[in-house]
Parts: structure tokens; sequence; C-alpha cells
């Protein structure tokens, strides 16, 4: 019986150690997790408790604020060690004082967690960094806008517009400023850098560009039951980014800006606007579905990637077919703009002479990367005032080029689902209906990082702007140090119907008498 109880009591003590290791284990994991200790009493409690409540409600509340595009902000936790539950690792782009100058994380890279001894604070001050998803956890697309897996360290979120931190008072973070002493071109209109510049920039910038993203719910693209151009559709919405952008400066002249409700332009721009919803009424003859039927005739089933060609030659006969857009088209795959078919292209839609002109130029600036001779060439053409930028940049992916300062791009990113706007009466539009037609983020690339493969786009008025932009053309190529021509101006497309090479008898349709074969 002795026996017995004393084993019961040396089991009794060994199960007290246990749990007393089990609470300092306990007590360890919380220390090493929150920056505050837990609770041990009813006074620890209701000082330490509504501390970490406040904080994760407030953390709480600001990742539930609208913002804009596919960047929606994070915060920490005050955790440390480890991210909190559910919590995405996040990448740095700066904000504030610092915003364009670098980039801190690489988007798709990893984070390190903060270290035991740092705290990472609530709101950042004055000029700190925010931590922002990388854009494939932070898409609403179900594919990265990168177009493939892995880091992309050449990409940089520039500023944030509806930022629920950025548009707070300036005693917490003060508005996006542009420290670089390069000037900035935004479709042929020069920013010099100053602030006051920088804020002209940033609105012409959001709301003087028409945006084309992915979209879904519309009806599907028969015979094929695509209602959504998500994964496939990126070179088909910049190519809209480029006619869209086009016919908005023909309409409604450059420098216009978004209008509202009672505008002169506002039943102008609504019109523009309805020809690329998505849909295949007649109002809407610029639709994805429209171009993804056009494209089947060239050979690219629907849901197929387009590619620079294509897309030239699909908008050329969409704006062919619709003649009410008094637009002409020019495609040149060669390199060469030849003036004589430019002249074609001019007065077909115009009878009485030199009409509106959209030239589209197809290159490949190298084998599997963008050869850097071509550099200042590409950045050049985006200084030209008849330019409408570039579509192409990435490996099976396509952004809408748009300016640049120093050796980074600006552009808009398709690779953003939106639900489809439907189609209506035009007198029933609201400024909200096409507000996703506009981006409010600002995002640059490094111009080594985008791919050859490229659509280079100009707008002519008339012919005198015509002949502005030859001569633009001519200057750049014999700027000294630019490098390799990307293009050139030819007066008259070469005839390969009728050349001497044409009258030539070829060796197999031709006995040699004089011919011996040497075995």
């Amino acid at each position: 019986m002795a026996s017995n109880l004393g084993l019961t009591q040396a089991n009794g003590e060994r199960a007290a150690d246990m749990a007393q290791d089990l609470k300092k284990n306990v007590v360890n994991m919380w220390h090493a997790w929150f920056p505050t200790p837990p609770p041990t009493s009813s006074s620890s409690s209701s000082t330490a408790t509504p501390t970490t409540t406040s904080t994760l409600d407030s953390a709480k509340a600001l990742l539930q604020s609208p913002t804009s595009g596919s960047q929606s902000l994070s915060i920490h936790s005050q955790q440390q060690g480890r991210p909190a539950k559910n919590q995405r690792l996040t990448n740095s782009y700066s904000l504030g004082s610092k915003a364009g100058s670098e980039s801190f994380m690489s988007l798709g890279g990893n984070r390190s967690p903060p270290s035991s001894e740092q705290q990472q604070p609530l709101s950042p001050p004055r000029g700190y960094s925010l931590d922002i998803p990388d854009r494939k956890s932070a898409s609403t697309s179900p594919v990265s806008s990168l177009g493939r897996a892995g880091k992309d360290t050449s990409i940089q979120i520039v500023h944030e517009a509806n930022d629920p931190i950025a548009s707070r008072s300036s005693t917490c973070v003060p508005p996006p400023s542009n420290l670089s002493t390069e000037p900035i071109y935004l479709m042929g209109k020069l920013y010099p850098p100053s602030p006051t510049q920088w804020t002209d920039f940033q609105r012409d910038f959001t709301s003087g560009l028409i945006w084309c993203t992915y979209r879904h719910s519309y009806p599907p693209i028969k015979p094929s039951t695509f209602s959504t151009d998500v994964g496939w559709g990126c070179m088909l919405r910049s190519g809209q980014g480029l006619l869209a952008n086009a016919l908005a400066i023909q309409f409604m002249g450059r420098g216009w800006n978004r209008p509202v409700p009672g505008d002169p332009m506002w039943d102008i721009y609504v019109r523009i606007l309805s020809w690329f919803l998505d849909d295949m009424n007649a109002r809407s003859p610029f639709s994805v579905h429209r171009i993804a039927l056009l494209g089947k005739q060239l050979g690219k089933n629907i849901g197929e990637w387009f590619g620079p060609s294509t897309t030239s030659q699909v908008t050329k006969a969409l704006v062919h077919n619709y003649p009410e857009s008094g637009l002409g088209v020019y495609v040149t795959t060669d390199g060469v703009v030849y003036k004589d078919q430019v002249e074609e292209a001019a007065t077909l839609k115009k009878s009485n002479g030199f009409g509106h002109l959209l030239i589209l130029v197809t290159i490949r600036l190298g084998i599997d990367k963008l050869n850097p001779i071509y550099n200042d060439a590409i950045k050049a053409t985006f200084e030209f005032p008849q330019t409408l930028g570039i579509a192409g940049g990435r490996p099976s992916s396509s952004y809408y080029f748009v300016g640049y300062q120093g050796d980074d791009l600006f552009y808009l990113d398709p690779h953003h689902s939106r639900c489809v706007v439907e189609s209506k009466d035009l007198k029933d539009y609201t400024a909200e209906d096409f507000s996703t037609y506009h981006c409010e983020t600002i995002r640059k690339i490094d111009i080594n990082a985008i791919d050859p493969s490229m659509l280079l786009a100009f707008y002519c008025r008339d012919r005198a702007d015509f002949d502005s932009f030859c001569v633009k053309v001519q200057e750049l190529n014999a700027r000294p140090g630019m490098g390799s021509s990307i293009f050139t101006i030819g007066e008259k497309a070469p005839d390969y119907n009728d050349d001497d090479d044409g009258r030539l008898l070829s060796v197999a349709d031709e006995e040699d008498d004089d011919l011996e074969l040497i075995l």
C-alpha cells in the first residue's frame, strides 16, 4: 500500500513538472509572437488586452478600406517572429517622399519576418514605406499580371492615388513627390522635374488616359463559351488601349481629361467608350468579341494569345469595318513607313484630302530580350507629339507603355479583371460606370526588362502633322550617339511583283550545257 502511494505521489510530481514546463513553453511562445506579455491577472488583462485588440481592429479596418486597382495595402500585426494567421508575406514599395526612387523588394520575392527586436509600426511615419502584397496574390485576376511565375525586380509602384493612408492628412504621409531630376514624358508632353509638374503628370496619367483591362461576366464569345479574357486577352486589351486613346485624341484633342456629366465633352466621351464595351451589338464595334473573331480569321483561336503583328492587323480591320470612326489605319511590319502607302490609307476615309491617321509599326528589337542599343530610340518616341505609346513588353504578356523618366517606362497594366460594363442607352451612363477605364495607380518598369517584340502607335491629325512626324523620325535617326534606329521613313514601297529578279530564270527551269557536275 505504501509502495503504491509512493508511486502515485511520484507520478503526481512528474505530472506537475510537465504542467509547469508546458506553461513555460506557452509563455515563451507568447513572448516570441507578441510584443506585449500575456494577461496573468485581472489587472493585467484590463491593460494589455485592449491594446492588442485595438491594434488588430485598426489593422483590420485599414485592410478593409477600398483601394484602387489590385494593390491592396497590408499592415503587420504586432506579432514577432512569424506572420499573423491568414496574413500574406508582402513586398515593400515606396510611397511619400521615397516614391519612385527605388523598389525595396522584388515582386514575387520573399520577405523576412521582423526580428524580435524590431516592431513594425501600425501607421508609417512621414516618408516611410508601406507593405503592398505581391502582384500575384493581390490581383483580382486569377493569373499573375507578370504572365509567368518568378521574380521581377524591375517593376515599381510609384503612387496609389486612392491609397487610404496616402490620402490622409500630411501628418501621416505627405503627398507623393518626385525626387528624380530627370524630366517626364507622357504621350508626347513634357513634365519638368518640379513638384507642380509632378502633380500635373499625376492628373494626366490618372484622368487623361483610357485604360483597357481584362473583363469578366460578359456574353460568351460564340462559338466558344469564353465569358472572360482573363489569362489570354492582355494584348487584345493593350491594342484596345492604343485605339481608344487615338479616338479620344481625335475627338477631344490632346490634353483631354476625364469629363463628368454636364461637361461639353461628356457625350463624346461616353460614345467613344461605348465602342469598346464587351458585347456583339452594333454599338460596340471594337469589343473583345469582334477582336477575337477577327483573330480567328487570321489563324488565332478564341482564347489564344495575340502578338503585336496580329493585333495591328485586327485593329486595321476593325477600323476599316467602322467608317463612322473617321480614322484611317496604316500598318508596317518591315520597319519602314512608306509615304505613298500612308497617303492611300489617310485618304481612304476622306475624299477631300488627308484625314485622321493611326500609324502602327510592329518591330522586334532583339532575340530573347531587348537589345540595349535601341533603348534611347524607344524612349525618344515618347517625346513625339504624335505618339500613342507602345503595346507589348513581356514574354507572353503585354503592357501599354505611355511615357518614360530616365530608364523607366510608365505603363498601364491590363492584367486586372473588372466586371463587364453593360450596354445601355448613352444617356443612361454615369461617371461611375466608366470609372474602371481610368487607372489610379502609376506604375513603371525598367526598359531593360521589356520584351523585344512590340507595337508602336502614332496618331496624325492631318498632312502637316504627318510631315512633322516624318521630320521627327529622320532627326531621331540622325541624332549623334542615338545608336540604331528602330524604324525609318521611305518615299515609295517597293513593288515586289515588278522587279528585275522576277524576270530571271531559276536554275531549276534552265538547262546549262556548259554546267558540269564535279563528283
